[in-house]
């Protein structure tokens, strides 16, 4: 390959694999297999994927799972009792439907203009965690400033080999079909604010029986 082939392949115009729309390089996605798609394609992916990870045919299959996810959540989820917390927020928010076990991210910005609601069954969570990120100091003697605090959750996917031992038994969980890295959800931008994480954590120990005797 000559060196304007190159420019040519990494910086011009592509094809979206899936809809067959012309889009250049600030308005595509690579895949698996050095095909692209176009973003509006990419709207109807969850934002939790690598599209990079996954085929054409894997994209189109997640694209329909996609699909009933939003069936399920406009037909049922949103007429369903909710909780969510926290109930003003400015980052993220975790919103829990127990009668469902399931629950939804919600992003008071959603930047990337997602095309479809996304939810998690209950089932689906191995492990969940509070998180700070802090700023080090560059002047001597000052303490480091809180500049991030959420939740990170982490789904059982297809590719884990999980074992847990007999104290921390989880029975019936079932694996995520696409998603394999952990979410990360951020709450609160400042250590200032009231701190909600915790009822986030305490809310899914609630659902797990993790303070039951």
């Amino acid at each position: 390959m000559g060196i304007f082939d190159f420019f040519k392949q990494k910086f011009g115009k592509q094809t979206c694999t899936l809809c067959g729309a012309e889009c250049g390089v600030m308005h595509r996605s690579k895949i698996k297999g050095g095909e692209y798609i176009c973003n509006i394609c990419e709207r109807q992916c969850s934002e939790y994927v690598r599209l990079s990870e996954l085929t054409k045919d894997e994209i189109l299959g997640h694209i329909e799972y996609m699909k009933r996810q939003d069936k399920l959540f406009n037909d049922v989820y949103s007429n369903a009792k909710i909780e969510t917390m926290p109930s003003a927020f400015n980052m993220h928010a975790i919103s829990f439907c127990d009668e469902m076990g399931m629950f939804t991210i919600l992003n008071r910005n959603n930047p990337k203009n997602k095309t479809y609601h996304e939810m998690f069954r209950y089932d689906q969570v191995a492990s969940y965690e509070r998180y700070e990120e802090k700023d080090n100091p560059t002047e001597p003697g000052k303490q480091p400033v809180v500049k991030e605090i959420g939740v990170i959750i982490r789904l059982l996917n297809a590719q884990d080999r999980v074992e847990f031992d007999s104290e921390k038994s989880k029975k019936g969980l079932r694996p995520h079909p696409y998603i394999k890295r952990e979410i990360k959800v951020p709450i609160h931008k400042s250590d200032k604010e009231v701190d909600y994480t915790d009822n986030i954590i305490a809310h899914f120990n609630y659902i797990f029986g993790v303070n039951d005797n």
